[in-house]
């Protein structure tokens, strides 16, 4: 992939997220439909009920979950995620991949694992900037 989103640097992707936030949830379903090529993007037109992208995987139903942020969590960025994941749930996945260029602190990490708590018959995952640089930077 090559344009403005991406800066390359030796073998790393040095990608300017903060720059590009209306790119990152289309370029990230790329990258998910390139690593799972049955993965379907779903158009979130009128809600997508808590699915960015569903991936029927030989385990069960996987749900991703696609956010533009690189600031710290807002309170009501993380209610938005909470109630992405509460829809998603309803689908019954047996994971749920919350993924955005932010790796996350150690408070945002308690919250999370606060998530998880709450979810306990769903594995979540958060792949933050540190996988997406290194996924993009393979490319």
């Amino acid at each position: 992939m090559a344009g403005p989103l991406f800066e390359h640097a030796r073998e790393q992707s040095m990608i300017r997220w903060q720059d590009h936030r209306d790119r990152v949830e289309r370029a990230v379903k790329m990258l998910i439909r390139d690593l799972h090529p049955t993965a379907q993007g779903i158009d979130g037109s009128g809600g997508d009920d808590g699915r960015d992208i569903r991936w029927d995987s030989p385990d069960g139903l996987v749900i991703f979950e696609v956010k533009s942020y690189t600031d710290r969590l807002t309170t009501s960025q993380k209610r938005g995620i909470k109630n992405s994941l509460k829809k998603a749930a309803k689908h019954n996945p047996v994971r749920w991949v919350l993924v955005m260029p932010l790796e996350p602190s150690p408070s945002e990490e308690r919250w999370f694992d606060g998530l998880r708590a709450e979810y306990p018959s769903i594995e979540l995952e958060w792949r933050g900037r540190d996988w997406l640089d290194k996924e993009f930077a393979k490319r």
